[in-house]
């Protein structure tokens, strides 16, 4: 009855809380952002007190904002004692957010690795299978004549 009323109530208000959406209650969810969408979801995860929650490329639809405001709320989610599994191919992010970080190659998992231990380039280097150069040294040239000018 009343008690288990309050007791959702309560458990809804939390799950609100911890995904950021304070003072969203009122709002449809089809005139959410996709960022404020997504925080929907992991408050609706978050009401069956899941110990582990996976994310999907979680920042793929999301402006820099979004995706900041989405780490912070993560940080939060790990330090109340979930566990995340964030699936992505953003090198920067994954090493931002996580602890230990998994590597797959064409569907095969590669090993584990603590994130202290690793770099984006090493972790390029075992998601490809070789030697992975970013910094292209590429030879200088001059400008020739103006073609179009407007």
């Amino acid at each position: 009855g009343t008690r288990k009323k309050a007791d959702r109530a309560a458990a809804v208000e939390h799950a609100v809380a911890r995904a950021g959406l304070q003072g969203m209650e009122q709002r449809l969810i089809r005139n959410l952002s996709k960022g404020y969408r997504q925080r929907v979801g992991i408050a609706a995860a978050l009401l069956g007190t899941p110990k582990i929650i996976i994310l999907d490329e979680p920042t793929a639809v999301l402006t820099p904002q979004e995706a900041e405001r989405l780490f912070e709320i993560l940080n939060n989610l790990k330090q109340d004692g979930k566990s995340l599994v964030f699936i992505s191919h953003k090198l920067n992010e994954v090493m931002a957010i996580s602890d230990r970080i998994s590597v797959m190659r064409q569907g095969q998992y590669m090993g584990t690795v603590n994130k202290e231990e690793t770099s984006p380039l090493d972790l390029t280097k075992r998601m490809i299978g070789r030697e992975v150069f970013l910094n292209i040294d590429k030879a200088y040239s001059e400008a020739g004549d103006t073609i179009l000018d407007g």
